[in-house]
């Protein structure tokens, strides 16, 4: 079972791709490591051409901010 720590930043070519919102939905990870991976995957396709995954992402990433901000208001 994968934990934080063995889950890099960065995307190998031929690596597994996941979306960013099987990051989100992933378990293991706590959602600090969530929005590290998703802003890293959100800065790896800043291209134009990838404006889907980009608002994908940004999607995923206001979810997890709003939790965050909820958790820490308790």
């Amino acid at each position: 079972m994968a934990t934080d720590k063995n889950i890099s930043t960065y995307f190998q070519a031929g690596g597994v791709r996941r979306s960013p919102k099987d990051i989100a939905q992933d378990s293991t990870l706590s959602n600090a490591r969530k929005i590290e991976l998703l802003r890293s995957y959100k800065y790896h396709h800043a291209a134009p051409k990838h404006k889907a995954v980009i608002r994908d992402v940004d999607l995923e990433l206001s979810k997890l901010m709003k939790l965050n901000s909820l958790a820490n208001e308790r």
